[in-house]
């Protein structure tokens, strides 16, 4: 995923660390509030997911099927994943036409779609 984002594996998760220091802290400033993107929760679902799966042995079909979404949407092109990853995003590419194509936050927020 950080290769995908040309980015280093702690530029990817660094936003994560920060958010789990203010929960971790939270009794020290009740008033303290926290701000993050959407990307961020994006990568700590995918994150998640994906220990999930190597903790528990397998995924519930959610899970699984936010693994697929996410690393159907994380490269630009279909080649540049590993061969196992190019098998799943066709497949999911054919079931789901037109997944690839994400809106903008800004437009969510002008439309009120929350998806």
């Amino acid at each position: 995923m950080a290769t995908a984002h040309a980015m280093t594996v702690w530029e990817l998760i660094h936003p994560l660390v920060r958010t789990a220091n203010f929960f971790k802290h939270a009794d020290q400033d009740a008033d303290a509030t926290l701000d993050f993107d959407e990307g961020d929760a994006e990568v700590a679902l995918q994150l998640a997911c994906h220990d999930f799966g190597r903790i528990a042995g397998g995924m519930p079909i959610e899970a699984q099927i936010h693994e697929a979404f996410i690393t159907t949407i994380a490269f630009a092109k279909v080649s540049e994943p590993p061969l196992r990853s190019q098998r799943l995003i066709r497949a999911v590419i054919q079931q789901f036409p037109g997944v690839r194509v994400r809106r903008t936050v800004r437009s969510k927020r002008e439309t009120g779609s929350p998806c």
